[in-house]
């Protein structure tokens, strides 16, 4: 079996093509998985600012109650 020169730049050619196909994908891959990170990142910040508005809405709720109870010890007169 001999290998001629045309038959070398066919195998150089498709080698090339593989490596470089598979390049691609792997970028792809990787354009993916940090697409996939940057929306992870910006939801856990949505979380997170959720659960610290939240915090203080109870806060203030719980301030409101503590209020509330106080008048209403102090002065049964308004019977709320």
């Amino acid at each position: 079996m001999h290998i001629n020169a045309q038959s070398l730049a066919r195998g150089w050619a498709y080698g090339k093509k593989v490596i470089g196909d598979g390049w691609n994908h792997a970028v792809r891959i990787g354009h993916g998985a940090d697409h996939a990170m940057r929306v992870g990142k910006r939801l856990m910040r949505g979380v997170q600012a959720y659960d610290e508005g939240r915090s203080q809405a109870m806060d203030h709720y719980t301030n409101v109650m503590a209020h509330h109870s106080r008048i209403k010890r102090q002065v049964p007169e308004l019977d709320l």
